[in-house]
């Protein structure tokens, strides 16, 4: 059974002007919304505003974030402390990552460790408004005895 041409465009013909209109009503409805709201200007074409990059991606420094002190008769070897890796990228709005130079490990209680160990850190973002690639980084603790001199 063949549809003829002219079924095809009739057939149904009200739900198809029904579409129409709410297309033609959401396509009115968005431009508005580009042009007035976003701060397009009527020299900025909608073409050059989705062309802009809004999100970005920066390299930043991983910083340890440590708490509480190393237990007695036992000291944290500051200058081999390493965390691997040193820097993260971290994607997020312009504006917001421009500020950022850092991300801060999870909080590492000194407390716990009396000798050297290499824990795995949480790297969180201290904005919700960006992510972090690569959410857990190596901190290396060098903790040695002390030895009492008589």
């Amino acid at each position: 059974m063949k549809i003829k041409p002219v079924n095809i465009i009739t057939h149904n013909i009200i739900p198809k002007i029904v579409a129409l209109f709410f297309a033609i009503a959401a396509w009115i409805y968005v431009s508005d919304l580009i042009s007035s709201e976003s701060g397009i200007g009527k020299r900025e074409s909608v073409r050059s505003y989705f062309s802009k990059p809004r999100f970005t991606a920066k390299k930043v420094q991983v910083k340890i974030d440590f708490y509480g002190e190393i237990p007695k008769g036992y000291k944290l070897i500051e200058d081999l402390v390493t965390v691997t890796p040193e820097d993260i990228v971290i994607t997020g709005p312009h504006d917001l990552i421009d500020k950022v130079n850092s991300v801060k490990t999870e909080p590492i209680n000194l407390g716990e460790y009396t000798r050297t160990t290499t824990v795995n850190a949480a790297v969180g973002p201290e904005s919700k408004a960006f992510q972090v690639d690569g959410k857990v980084v190596k901190v290396y603790l060098p903790v040695e005895k002390i030895e009492k001199v008589k």
